[in-house]
């Protein structure tokens, strides 16, 4: 993988984990937005406050998956 933000753990209850994030998984779009480091992944999650759920795309063990997510809450 050449770019993308590696998921190295979640936490227990949160979003991520909720969601079937694990450890070892590379976030590489939010909807179509790509991400190469974290400060992209949380401006494309945030970026549409009014949809509820975002689609991930991930790549787990050498094979690309999407990903449903809910928004984090914009504070």
């Amino acid at each position: 993988v050449e770019r993308g933000v590696l998921v190295l753990r979640g936490e227990a209850g949160g979003l991520a984990a909720e969601s079937g994030l694990r450890e070892g998984d590379v976030v590489t779009a939010v909807d179509a937005t790509q991400v190469y480091n974290m400060s992209d992944l949380w401006h494309a999650l945030l970026k549409d406050g009014t949809a509820p759920m975002a689609r991930l795309s991930v790549v787990r063990k050498a094979a690309q998956e999407k990903i449903l997510m809910r928004r984090p809450a914009a504070k």
